[in-house]
């Protein structure tokens, strides 16, 4: 007797083909939102960003739904990277860090906080 093994892809496609043979409409899986994996939502938002009163770095707010380690980058209005900061380890739970942005010029800039694939985004304006 041989083993059959069948992957997650295979078992997939071989429901499509069933569904389709048996003229059931198919209609695409939804994605995955990989954040809910690794993020838990902030209020409304998956993070806040607001800026200290001295206007020479930003907090993020986030919430873990487990331990990881974490980075930032920043990129300008044009998509390129101007900073990456390695965060580190950062255990579950509700955390805030504090970015630097004091050698940035004034101008819309890309936060984007990233660990195991995911990246929240959020959009900031620096004006001084």
């Amino acid at each position: 007797m041989k083993a059959i093994q069948i992957t997650i892809t295979g078992l997939i496609l071989l429901m499509i083909s069933m569904a389709v043979t048996a003229g059931e409409n198919y209609t695409e899986p939804m994605p995955v939102d990989s954040s809910d994996m690794l993020f838990e939502k902030f209020g409304d938002t998956d993070f806040n960003v607001y800026p200290n009163t001295d206007y020479n770095s930003v907090n993020l707010q986030f919430n873990l739904k487990r331990d990881a380690v974490l980075d930032c980058m920043i990129y300008n209005d044009k998509g390129d990277l101007v900073s990456h900061i390695p965060v580190g380890h950062k255990s579950m739970g509700p955390r805030q860090i504090v970015v630097p942005v004091s050698d940035l010029k004034n101008g819309n800039y890309k936060i984007q906080l990233h660990s195991e694939g995911v990246n929240l985004t959020e959009w900031v304006e620096i004006q001084r």
